[in-house]
């Protein structure tokens, strides 16, 4: 099997409003929202509120600056321009929180030939990640280390991990599917969230994992 490729979460602080984004689609059902993504084919339902940038809606939030729409400090066009590279790189899809406290769900999709299997990622991609996370991040606590699970009828490498920076306490949980010739990754970013918000964010996670629908 080819050797697998290392990717790597996405961790976006975003101090800025962004409600100059692309306009949201119509609710699928109450509370969320639906998605397709234009090039890669696959499908998931967000949380009404949030916005979700792509390819597309992150123009959308530059032109809105450009035209004094929005405004925002230095460090925060810093921070979008660094969303805007990752997101044009590797065409992620990046859903952030309205609170504007980091929360955030991003999804990557890349092409894998040949695709390994779920037992194959669990023995050989989970310890080669764990590995990698100790190298990143101070006091790293593993809370998963490649288990596998059971969504929406499609089996997936879970991992979670929580590390602590710039006096914030993080929590990622990533979710590898391998189907239909395609790598899906999702990682959920939580940044300091009180014990009824967690809940809720665990509420929307679970929803948009379980409305994920991959490409034909």
């Amino acid at each position: 099997m080819r050797k697998m490729k290392l990717l790597l979460p996405l961790v976006m602080l975003f101090a800025l409003a962004l409600s100059a984004a692309a306009e949201p689609a119509p609710a699928l059902e109450p509370g969320y929202i639906a998605f397709e993504h234009p090039r890669f084919g696959y499908s998931i339902e967000y949380p009404g509120g949030w916005t979700l940038l792509d390819k597309d809606g992150i123009d959308a939030v530059f032109d809105a600056l450009a035209a004094g729409e929005t405004e925002l400090s230095q460090a925060g066009i810093q921070m979008m321009e660094q969303a805007r590279q990752e997101i044009e790189l590797n065409d992620i899809a990046l859903v952030i929180s309205p609170t504007l406290n980091g929360h955030s769900v991003n999804v990557l999709a890349s092409p894998m030939d040949p695709l390994p299997t779920v037992q194959q990622a669990q023995e050989q991609l989970a310890p080669l990640l764990k590995q990698q996370y100790e190298q990143m991040f101070t006091g790293l606590k593993m809370l998963d280390e490649g288990s596998i699970i059971q969504v929406g009828g499609l089996e997936a490498m879970k991992v979670a991990y929580a590390f602590a920076g710039a006096g914030q306490e993080y929590t990622q949980n990533q979710y590898y599917f391998f189907t239909n010739g395609h790598q899906y990754i999702f990682t959920f970013t939580w940044v300091s969230p009180s014990m009824e918000e967690l809940a809720q964010l665990e509420a929307y996670g679970q929803h948009m994992l379980e409305s994920f629908a991959p490409a034909p």
